[in-house]
């Protein structure tokens, strides 16, 4: 579409390609969103945002967006690989993730749990996993970082990067390969154990500011 387009479904919304040059394209379900048999969505606004919500399970491949990315399900969102132009949010019950992009914002995820495998934002990263696991393998943010759990471990299997402050929470355990904050602090904090990757060591840096692991 030259414009923005609204697809909308009272059950399941399958989905192969959906592109539109302007405007915003947005894509409701109450069930489902996926491809054509078994497949993955692809959702591609040029100029505008990207605005996916399915009630159950979403099922994305590429999604990208001149501005903005909202992507929500209920029960769980996977997306292969998403750029956004903006800010980038991603909300539902489980999320997973390939390759997650703010060029020019912000990436908030918040879900039961997260395994994202890289997340680069250009100002602030936050995720928040609430009742699992937060795993992360590599993530980028210009500005701050924040990773947190409400009852379970935050693993990072490569590295966290940010600009300015980073800071890990966890309800359980911390597993942490590498942590850096270019400027300011970095801040770890767990209920359980602080330690690397398997037997490794937890390497953690604030290249100017302050180191605190509680």
């Amino acid at each position: 579409a030259g414009s923005g387009a609204t697809l909308a479904s009272s059950t399941d919304a399958r989905i192969a390609d959906a592109v539109t040059t302007h405007g915003t394209l947005m894509v409701t379900s109450t069930g489902e969103l996926t491809g054509l048999s078994g497949s993955r969505a692809n959702l591609s606004s040029t100029n505008g945002d990207v605005i996916a919500m399915a009630g159950t399970n979403a099922l994305l491949g590429t999604v990208t967006s001149g501005t903005g990315t909202t992507l929500s399900a209920g029960t769980s969102l996977d997306v292969t690989s998403l750029t956004a132009g903006t800010d980038a949010t991603l909300t539902g019950g489980t999320i997973t993730g390939g390759s997650i992009t703010a060029t020019s914002g912000a990436i908030s995820a918040t879900g039961t749990t997260i395994n994202v495998m890289t997340a680069s934002a250009g100002t602030s990263l936050g995720m928040t996993a609430t009742t699992g696991d937060l795993t992360l393998g590599t993530g980028n943010a210009g500005t701050t970082a924040s990773l947190d759990t409400g009852a379970g471990d935050v693993i990072v299997t490569s590295s966290l990067t940010s600009g300015q402050a980073a800071s890990v929470t966890s309800a359980s355990d911390a597993r942490l390969a590498n942590v850096t904050a270019a400027t300011g602090d970095v801040t770890v904090m767990a209920a359980g154990e602080v330690s690397g990757i398997g037997a490794g060591n937890a390497n953690l840096a604030a290249t100017s500011g302050n180191l605190t692991v509680t």
